[in-house]
């Protein structure tokens, strides 16, 4: 009896617990407070890509009440600003979203997106779109022997392609050129010409008709064999040509140091069939191939060149340089031309355009200048005033003053000529031989040696040098005889031993391997100086 009684007792209060109203959830009272507006991710396209005649957008739109609740999206719409009312947008149950814009435009334009939640909290998404002037921006082409190659990528809502073409830079017409229907990337246009010009316009058409189009491309087929390079080397230049053909109107040539390159253009868009390359330097060894300038992307078989050793008649005049005082010794190097001028220091042009040469820097010194010197990114200049200038090159544009000597105070020295051997400075001193300075620290030049072969000589003109397999040689051109030195030493305390003195009278001189080739009066002369004490003519 006792638990009948209990049992009621509980049963009256489970009863009366019913009848209460339920308590207030934490998720209910986060949906009363939301302000929290819905969050828009597109997927695609990205912000400013191109669009056609079909816009196609997808991504996903959700929304919370807080970190933990979620919410509930009421709408999304979407329109194309100043030109279309908004538009209902469905979204699946998994929140994404696919939105197709059929469309006519041709220009930029933006797309909002604006979502809305249960509680009338709104967000928006701008998404710009650029028209680049066609509906297929990707459309390209890539030329090969008799063939063309061209590709492009998918176009939202292209259902069919067609190519039409023409054989000449007319560009095609979709009522009346040739095409080819029911293309689809990489499509390859085979039993062309090489060296002639094609038209290819590519069309897109959408399940409702509407017509995509792209650029006109044009292509020229080639070979690399076709253009056949060959090349002629000068002194201070090397001319390139090719065959030329009447339907590629310009060319473009490559160079490079490498075979495999990379390779760099030396002579943007020319007309014709020959370049001359004047940006070069003495003892190296290029690459060059050709290539039309426009309408083809195959490259020519690269051809290899250097320069002449010496000048020759081939150096034909290419211009006369005016804005130099009193020039007496210049060099190029690279692409500029470093000049002494005797009575304003070092001048510095520029021959990016050989035949109008720039002057791009000068500097001054307490004497004008009466030789010079380039090695590594230094110009060494001797002085009227009996110095030897050290200037570092590095910037052409910028040359900066580094070290300075005073090579001697006797009244027979004059400046007649330099040469650089690693890090010592040999100098044709006139009357009073030759000198050699130690440039190992570029800030304080010393001169280690004075008035050598002064004897012998009389009259000291000219120095060359040379490293020959690791043994450094001097030349030192004279009026009684020149001499061949061996440099042996430290830079600090070198040593000159003198190999001959029966070389004849020099105004100057010049190495090429073991030979040695000398002006000497009217003559030009060669020595074989495998022999250093026995020089044969």
């Amino acid at each position: 009896m006792k638990r009948i009684i209990q049992g009621g007792i509980i049963f009256a209060i489970l009863a009366s617990l019913a009848a209460c109203p339920l308590p207030i959830s934490e998720e209910a009272v986060s949906r009363a407070r939301d302000i929290t507006p819905p969050i828009i991710t597109v997927e695609a396209p990205a912000e400013y890509a191109t669009y056609s005649r079909l816009i196609v957008i997808t991504g996903m739109v959700l929304d919370s009440t807080d970190t933990k609740t979620e919410g509930k999206v009421s709408s999304l719409t979407y329109e194309i600003l100043s030109y279309t009312t908004p538009q209902e947008a469905v979204i699946a149950s998994d929140k994404s979203f696919r939105i197709e814009i059929p469309n006519d435009l041709k220009e930029n334009i933006v797309i909002l997106l604006t979502a809305i939640d249960w509680k009338g909290n709104a967000t928006e998404y701008r998404l710009p779109l650029v028209y680049t002037g066609n509906d297929i921006p990707t459309f390209n082409t890539t030329e090969g022997n008799r063939k063309v190659t061209l590709q492009w990528d998918s176009v939202p809502g292209v259902q069919s392609y067609r190519l039409y073409y023409e054989a000449s830079a007319q560009t095609p017409n979709p009522s009346t050129s040739p095409y080819v229907d029911g293309i689809s990337s990489p499509y390859v246009m085979s039993n062309l010409s090489n060296t002639k010009l094609y038209s290819f316009l590519l069309e897109g058409t959408n399940s409702d008709g509407k017509k995509n189009y792209s650029e006109v491309k044009r292509s020229i087929p080639l070979s690399r064999f076709d253009l056949f390079p060959s090349t002629y080397s000068y002194f201070n230049s090397i001319e390139v040509t090719w065959k030329n053909y009447p339907g590629i109107t310009t060319y473009e040539v490559f160079r490079s140091t490498n075979p495999g390159g990379p390779y760099v253009s030396v002579s943007g868009p020319i007309s014709g069939s020959k370049y001359k390359d004047f940006s070069i330097r003495q003892g190296d060894t290029y690459y060059y191939l050709v290539k039309p300038a426009q309408y083809s992307t195959v490259q020519s078989w690269y051809v290899e060149a250097s320069s002449d050793s010496f000048p020759a008649r081939n150096d034909a005049f290419i211009t006369t340089l005016t804005d130099s005082n009193f020039p007496v010794d210049a060099v190029v190097s690279g692409s500029y031309l470093y000049v002494a001028d005797y009575y304003f220091g070092l001048r510095i042009y520029s021959l990016e355009n050989r035949a109008l040469p720039v002057r791009v820097a000068s500097i001054s010194f307490s004497g004008g200048a009466s030789a010079l010197a380039i090695s590594n990114n230094y110009a060494y200049v001797l002085t009227t005033g009996k110095k030897l200038e050290i200037v570092d090159i590095t910037d052409p544009l910028a040359p900066q003053k580094r070290g300075s000597v005073l090579i001697t105070t006797n009244a027979d020295f004059q400046g007649e000529g330099v040469a650089v051997l690693g890090n010592l400075v040999f100098i044709a001193g006139f009357n009073d031989g030759m000198y050699v300075v130690d440039a190992s620290n570029v800030s304080s030049p010393v001169v280690r040696i004075s008035q050598a072969g002064k004897a012998a000589m009389t009259q000291n003109y000219s120095v060359a040098v040379q490293n020959r397999s690791g043994t450094r040689i001097v030349f030192a051109g004279g009026f009684n005889a020149s001499l061949l030195y061996t440099v042996t030493g430290p830079d600090n305390a070198p040593v000159l031993t003198q190999q001959t003195g029966a070389l004849p009278y020099a105004g100057s001189g010049v190495f090429s391997g073991t030979t040695l080739f000398i002006a000497s009066g009217w003559d030009v002369a060669a020595y074989n100086t495998a022999t250093l004490n026995a020089p044969c003519l």
